[in-house]
């Protein structure tokens, strides 16, 4: 019997919202992924870009829970620095993408982080 899946907000609010989670850099979660993001990639992106979004934080979140006082391993940072680099691939084709709505004033890139 297959279980339920969860909407696409509630697995990213589960990934984003793992309060004991840092990244490599030494952020949150909350701090390094931008749920705006992820609310992009869901609403303008392909269904094999939304799926590839989907799947990414599935895998992150299934992870085993890290030690606040150990280093992060190895997996956790090759996934979180894969699921960065997805996103910044699919929302830099979504802002090419002229059939995507702009809103007056505000620029396509505009979810860009700055770094």
């Amino acid at each position: 019997m297959d279980s339920p899946q969860a909407s696409d907000l509630e697995l990213i609010e589960r990934f984003i919202g793992q309060s004991d989670r840092y990244t490599h850099s030494n952020l949150k979660l909350s701090q390094a992924f931008s749920r705006t993001a992820f609310e992009l990639v869901f609403d303008y992106g392909s269904n094999l870009q939304k799926s590839a979004a989907r799947q990414a934080p599935i895998a992150c979140v299934s992870l085993p829970a890290v030690s606040p006082h150990s280093s992060i391993p190895v997996r956790h940072i090759t996934f979180e620095k894969h699921l960065s680099n997805l996103l910044v691939h699919i929302l830099k084709a979504i802002a090419n993408d002229k059939t995507v709505p702009t809103m007056t004033g505000t620029s396509r890139c505009s979810w860009q982080r700055q770094d």
